[in-house]
């Protein structure tokens, strides 16, 4: 009756089992005459005589074929769930009751850097951003307490360079044959690229709001100002009557303000188009001392009455540069209504030009002031600089 294949191994165990008094146990498949296989269960120990000698072997035999089957099923499932589970793009965990982790897959690898075997044993929270600590041991304990999972939870997770990925996750506790919850078990996918995405369009949706909102009201500044300076205009003509002297102080300084005003809006809206990547640039060439000349000349009034010496040094036989004549006289000015709007008195701004030591070709523009400066921490840094 013993299957072909077994048979020797059952022979070899009733030969030799008269040798050990504790007897043996084994498993076997046999054969029935009708071709279906089962399954034994087999155990027996040797009888002995007052001398100590076996006469007979006594044992039983139990049929165990549809546990094993269960046996077999369960392993095979087992064993495709976690084929399937070690195959997916998603980091797959299960928890006990306080949150250690008790199994990993090797997605974790991918997303975080370490081997799964550094994640058992600890807290599911241990590698979340300080932020989120609090949050996910209370999200564990309270699946835990009331017997429910959790869905579509995003925190950040540290990765072994120091960086943070963002993972969402879900989970369902594990109750055992009484209902109890015995852990948690749950997926996490990596949706840094999504959150990213997603910060993005806030971003853009927020400039694309304070841009029309600055356009609007630029339009709407616009108008008066353009009124006021066509009458100014009109009036330092003469058009109106003659002025006294100190009619024309008060209207030039009425006319430079207004131009003031002018540039703030389109710096403004410059700002909020660089943000959006619109601002225009109309590269040409031009000498770039008329230019510095010109600015240097629009801020001297004003540095006379702050008792501050405008001091201008251009070095000879400078080339033509190709550049944004508009942005280079926005981008100069500003510079230098900044040093001299935190310079002190009776001190020198000095504006030089002159080839760029550290770049064969291009020419250099600086300010010096004596000034506070800005911080480091605060500094922009230069375009290439990182």
């Amino acid at each position: 009756l013993v299957h072909p294949d077994e048979r020797q191994l059952v022979e070899h165990k009733l030969d030799h089992a008269s040798d050990d008094p504790e007897g043996f146990r084994l498993e076997c498949r046999i054969m029935r005459t009708d071709g279906v296989i089962r399954v034994l269960k087999l155990g027996g120990r040797p009888e002995l005589d007052a001398n100590g000698r076996p006469v007979r072997l006594v044992g039983m035999a139990q049929d165990v074929t549809e546990p094993k089957q269960v046996e077999i099923a369960l392993r095979e499932s087992e064993q495709r769930f976690r084929s399937l589970v070690e195959m997916t793009s998603e980091w797959v965990w299960a928890l006990d009751r306080d949150g250690v982790i008790s199994y990993s897959n090797p997605v974790i690898q991918r997303i975080c850097g370490d081997h799964p075997r550094d994640f058992i044993g600890a807290r599911w929270w241990a590698r979340a951003h300080p932020a989120h600590l609090k949050s996910l041991e209370t999200l564990n304990a309270a699946s835990v307490a009331k017997k429910r999972g959790w869905a579509g939870v995003v925190a950040r997770w540290r990765h072994q360079d120091g960086s943070y990925r963002d993972l969402e996750s879900s989970a369902v506790p594990l109750l055992d044959e009484r209902g109890e919850v015995v852990g948690v078990q749950g997926i996490s996918h990596d949706v840094t690229e999504r959150q990213r995405l997603e910060e993005e369009r806030v971003r853009l949706e927020q400039i694309e709001l304070k841009d029309q909102f600055l356009s609007n009201v630029s339009h709407e500044l616009r108008s008066p100002i353009a009124v006021l300076h066509q009458f100014v205009t009109i009036l330092l003509d003469g058009v109106a009557g003659e002025l006294r002297a100190d009619q024309r102080e008060y209207l030039e300084i009425m006319l430079r303000n207004i131009q003031q005003l002018r540039c703030m809006i389109s710096d403004l809206l410059d700002v909020s188009r660089m943000q959006v990547g619109k601002l225009a640039i109309s590269p040409k060439r031009f000498e770039l001392e008329g230019i510095v000349r010109e600015v240097v000349g629009s801020n001297a009034l004003r540095a006379v009455k702050k008792r501050v010496m405008l001091v201008v040094h251009i070095a000879p036989d400078l080339p033509e540069v190709l550049a944004d004549p508009e942005r280079v006289r926005q981008t100069l000015f500003n510079i230098v209504d900044n040093a001299l709007k935190f310079t002190p008195e009776q001190v020198q701004i000095t504006v030089s030009v002159g080839p760029d030591p550290d770049q064969a070709g291009f020419l250099r523009v600086s300010v010096a002031d004596t000034g506070p400066g800005i911080a480091p921490a605060e500094a922009v840094p230069a375009p290439g600089a990182g």
